[in-house]
């Protein structure tokens, strides 16, 4: 499922950047049928005029900050495991 402006990108600002969130512009639109694989240019007339890929149902802050935190303890792992003198 694509990602832009959807669930967890949202959830990522809420918590990065709060100020940046709209929610009064926040929607459940989505994409008009399932993702397009090796397909370019890709179809637009299969993307919402909203620009919004997938539901922004159930986004928050927590959300945001469980990724990060999330993504920065794989990221700690890799560089211990590959970078270890």
């Amino acid at each position: 499922m694509d990602e832009h402006a959807a669930l967890m990108e949202t959830s990522l600002v809420q918590f990065m950047a709060p100020q940046l969130v709209r929610e009064d512009k926040m929607m459940d639109d989505a994409r008009k049928t399932k993702f397009e694989f090796r397909i370019f240019p890709w179809d637009l007339k299969n993307y919402p005029a909203s620009g919004v890929f997938a539901p922004t149902q159930g986004a928050s802050r927590q959300k945001g900050e469980q990724l990060i935190r999330l993504v920065v303890q794989a990221l700690g792992r890799l560089v211990e495991d590959h970078f270890r003198s």
